[in-house]
């Protein structure tokens, strides 16, 4: 955890002569937005989450009511600050909302579980069915679905290990980006998305710190802007590639 604060003091630290980037440039585009570390954001029952608020402006909250299906609010240990679902029964939905390909998800997520295929994120009631998940037939692996086909990324993730994911859904020009590496060169269907859950549904147990939804697929200078400023909010630059653009520091405007 000491290594992990200091990284984020250093973040904080390059805000003092110039403005730091953040998906608040994306405007309207950015149609969903959560970030455990905004701690404001979340509402508590005792130890677990019943409200977590969207910070795009369009009140998209992610809530559970029943109590036994809340997740934990994770502040140490395993993945920092997170939401964490027990890949059993807990599940947060936001209301529904539909967006049509081209569209694109970003998440910041600490895997709990080794081997176990399942799903990550999907629409509401899995309908229209466009998640990412646990591969099934390389469980090491994430894989996205757009109502054809998966399409399985070429890096591995560990269990205990943050990541980050870009899942750009645009059928067969679709790219699934690990840590700000691409997979792509499969049609994955045409699928839209209709609202946001989280757990539920055959899940895997992962801690969520942040998801963001666009509505269209970034320029690669905001893609890479948006995996350099999640890399730094949560500690994991050094997973970026060695010639990513903000391997050595966040975004700047």
């Amino acid at each position: 955890m000491l290594s992990r604060n200091l990284t984020k003091l250093s973040w904080l630290g390059k805000t003092n002569n110039t403005q730091l980037w953040t998906p608040n440039q994306l405007s309207a585009n950015l149609q969903f937005w959560v970030d455990a570390l905004e701690s404001s954001s979340i509402n508590l029952n005792g130890a677990t989450v019943s409200q977590w608020n969207d910070l795009s402006g369009n009140n998209r909250h992610l809530t559970q009511a029943n109590g036994s299906l809340q997740p934990l609010y994770i502040t140490s240990g395993v993945g920092s600050v997170g939401v964490g679902m027990d890949g059993i029964d807990d599940v947060m939905s936001s209301p529904t909302f539909t967006i049509n390909q081209p569209f694109t998800r970003f998440l910041v997520v600490t895997r709990r579980d080794a081997n176990t295929a399942g799903t990550i994120i999907n629409s509401i009631s899995g309908t229209p069915n466009s998640p990412l998940g646990n591969s099934s037939t390389s469980t090491t692996r994430v894989a996205m679905f757009g109502g054809t086909n998966n399409l399985i990324s070429g890096q591995d993730t560990i269990n205990g290990q943050m990541s980050q994911f870009g899942t750009i859904y645009n059928g067969a020009s679709s790219e699934l980006w690990n840590n700000g590496t691409s997979t792509s060169g499969v049609n994955i269907g045409t699928n839209g998305m209709s609202g946001v859950r989280i757990g539920g549904g055959n899940p895997s147990p992962y801690v969520f710190h942040s998801v963001l939804i666009l509505n269209r697929i970034p320029t690669t200078d905001e893609r890479e802007r948006m995996e350099g400023y999640l890399a730094w909010r949560y500690g994991i630059q050094s997973s970026l590639p060695a010639n990513h653009p903000f391997i050595g520091s966040p975004p700047t405007i």
